[in-house]
């Protein structure tokens, strides 16, 4: 990720959490957050991995601070997301600069099993299940509380304003493949998931948006909290698509901007 377009406006200085941050997707993701200012923590169940994400995050933050760019940061918690204590614990690492979390991206996932359903082994269904299900909710169910405005402080002293989580859902969770029905069965549980949080949330205090994205073959959905006096309650029905996109819903995102995958309205 060396990137050297204008940063999106409006991040410098956030605290963002990302799971499954040390390769792929996640580590894209938590790359460009750093690269546009945001102080973000990666997690994931290998150290290894992680630092070695975390020092290449460091090498873009120092090149894009040099060129007087945005003054990023990146460290790493080792945490598996289905273990609800190591969740609670890297959300409070991340959101701990000033007591509140503007980002939090929920990216780590998998497949624990694939072939035919009559041949399936349950304990591979469950844990792709709660892996991608149970840890996206434990991501809501801990990063929600510390994301509401007026938690803890916003950037530079001033009243915190709110922030946005993105669960990491798939094309496979809405049109099958062969074989990967366990997996497109967790990645539609993700979809219907943040329905609900954002239908949820927007009810007490926490103004929510569910919207569908497509980028390529990866599919992504977030339930967006903002704060302030007058916030914007948009219905958890509303999609945008626009013309000739083939059917798919593709929204932008105000948090990772142009990254490679776009993620929710403003």
């Amino acid at each position: 990720m060396t990137d050297t377009t204008a940063p999106t406006p409006g991040i410098v200085g956030y605290a963002a959490l990302v799971t499954g941050g040390g390769s792929g997707i996640g580590e894209a993701a938590a790359m460009r957050l750093v690269r546009d200012g945001a102080h973000v923590v990666i997690c994931g169940r290998t150290e290894d991995k992680l630092a070695a994400a975390v020092d290449r995050m460091h090498e873009v933050a120092t090149a894009v601070a040099d060129a007087g760019g945005p003054v990023g940061s990146a460290r790493y918690v080792v945490a598996d997301v289905t273990v609800e204590d190591q969740v609670a614990a890297a959300i409070a690492e991340a959101a701990s600069p000033r007591g509140h979390l503007e980002i939090l991206v929920a990216n780590a996932g998998g497949a624990h099993t694939m072939g035919p359903i009559a041949d399936a082994d349950v304990d591979g269904v469950r844990a792709t299940l709660d892996l991608n299900v149970i840890g996206t909710f434990l991501c809501i169910k801990h990063g929600a509380p510390l994301m509401k405005a007026g938690e803890g402080t916003g950037v530079d002293g001033a009243a915190s304003i709110g922030g946005s989580i993105i669960g990491m859902s798939s094309g496979a969770g809405h049109f099958p493949h062969r074989y990967l029905w366990a997996y497109g069965s967790a990645k539609a549980g993700i979809d219907m998931l943040c329905r609900y949080a954002a239908e949820e949330l927007g009810g007490i205090g926490y103004p929510g948006q569910h919207d569908p994205a497509g980028n390529r073959r990866r599919r992504t959905h977030g339930a967006h909290h903002r704060g302030g006096t007058a916030p914007r309650r948009l219905p958890v029905r509303d999609t945008h698509q626009p013309p000739g996109d083939g059917g798919r819903h593709c929204l932008r995102c105000p948090v990772l901007g142009r990254a490679g995958v776009e993620l929710g309205e403003r």
